[in-house]
């Protein structure tokens, strides 16, 4: 269990949400979920495939895809706190919701809550009758290997962003702050920099000359 600070791009609003509205991700978040949309490109979104075929394309790859067993789970609250746990592949939904609750304060702990997923926004409801979704496993939800969750409480109040993260003050006091993501700047610099050098043409001296004439 890790529990991380708000990322230091992200302050607190003065004034509380009138009504629970999605927080627009910070930077550090868009390059998490684009990293996690790049995985799960393999997973249940991926073409569809015969047993044949994925055969071939093994041999072709020379690799073996291993399984995946464990994912890890990121859930944030509306203050940008974020609570990150490990589940098996296989767990249901309910598994998470209940680790939730282990590590919420008593007095949080019978509030109704439901864990959505956004962009897209999708809902990820605890108990739920759509075929769809009833009876899934996290791998077969897509939260594998990794994913990030909102919280929305039914407590309206709970959603602003000026409300503190209801965790156990025990877990708050071991927080630790996000590492830094690379800026774009910095990577895509670098490489237009070296990029440029190895661009320049060089003329050879007589060609110069004739230039000029």
């Amino acid at each position: 269990v890790k529990v991380f600070n708000p990322p230091s791009d992200a302050g607190p609003s003065r004034l509380p949400a009138s009504q629970p509205e999605d927080p627009k991700p910070t930077p550090s978040e868009l390059k998490q979920a684009f990293a996690s949309h790049i995985e799960q490109r393999n997973g249940p979104d991926a073409p569809l495939m015969t047993s044949a075929m994925r055969e071939r394309e093994a041999i072709k790859n020379g690799t073996q895809k291993k399984e995946r067993v464990e994912t890890r789970i990121r859930i944030r609250f509306s203050d940008r706190t974020m609570l990150e746990g490990t589940f098996s592949s296989t767990d249901k939904i309910t598994v998470v919701y209940r680790f939730l609750r282990e590590h919420l304060a008593t007095q949080y702990k019978a509030k109704p809550f439901t864990l959505y997923q956004t962009p897209p926004k999708r809902d990820f409801p605890e108990q739920t009758k759509d075929p769809k979704m009833q009876g899934k496993t996290l791998k077969e939800l897509g939260l594998v290997p990794q994913a990030s969750l909102n919280i929305r409480w039914e407590d309206v109040s709970m959603n602003s962003n000026s409300f503190p993260a209801p965790l156990e003050p025990s877990l708050k006091g071991k927080a630790e702050n996000l590492p830094a993501p690379k800026s774009f700047e910095e990577s895509s610099g670098s490489k237009s920099s070296g990029k440029s050098d190895g661009d320049k043409k060089i003329f050879p001296k007589w060609l110069k000359g004739l230039s000029k004439k």
